[in-house]
């Protein structure tokens, strides 16, 4: 099977995605949120955990420092 290009998921690996159902999984699909868009700071965060205000956020690609600060000052700007 191939994933569609118009899927939002198709760049992301293999590893990454099963990180995604695992976490679902642990915490619940009545808490948590895959793929959860938040439109006030424009990011769309892995999993959410709604309940908690926990944002998870996997990262099996090489980023740099910069972009680490702005995703967690962006979370934090909205509680």
């Amino acid at each position: 099977l191939s994933r569609s290009k118009k899927c939002r998921q198709h760049q992301k690996s293999e590893e990454h995605l099963q990180l995604q159902l695992r976490l679902f999984d642990l915490i619940g699909a009545q808490n948590a949120q895959i793929e959860c868009f938040f439109p006030n700071i424009q990011r769309i965060a892995d999993v959410a955990w709604h309940q908690k205000k926990i944002i998870f956020e996997i990262q099996c690609s090489t980023i740099d420092q910069e972009e680490v600060l702005a995703r967690n000052c962006a979370y934090q700007s909205i509680g």
